[in-house]
């Protein structure tokens, strides 16, 4: 199913739809008081990785425009690698933390009287 998303795609499209992902992933590091996280992975990604790969990949190619999308595109999935297992730490870390009160936890008694697994 995957491949089946990158088929028949251009270059942007592709980065459009990786920059969507890497968008709510930054937000929510934001939300979570990581934002220098989200800043180093962006950084990495477009300028250290993305923009020098795609200028290699130009000049070695015989369609210099299509050499650039696709180091855009490999820095936009290098982003996106980057963010997710960051986002995924850094919730798990922080739920951990997380008081529940008590009536949203399973099983406690409502004032009503009822369960709340009722």
């Amino acid at each position: 199913m995957g491949a089946a998303l990158w088929r028949g795609r251009t270059g942007p499209e592709r980065v459009q739809f990786l920059e969507g992902v890497q968008s709510g992933a930054g937000g929510a590091l934001s939300g979570l008081r990581d934002a220098r996280g989200s800043l180093l992975i962006s950084i990495g990604g477009a300028w250290i990785v993305g923009v020098p790969a795609g200028m290699v990949l130009a000049r070695a190619m015989a369609a210099p425009v299509e050499g650039m999308w696709l180091g855009l595109v490999l820095g936009a999935c290098l982003r996106t690698a980057l963010y997710l297992p960051r986002l995924g730490r850094t919730m798990s870390r922080q739920m951990g933390s997380v008081v529940t009160p008590e009536y949203a936890r399973p099983g406690s008694v409502l004032r009503s009287g009822r369960s709340s697994r009722e």
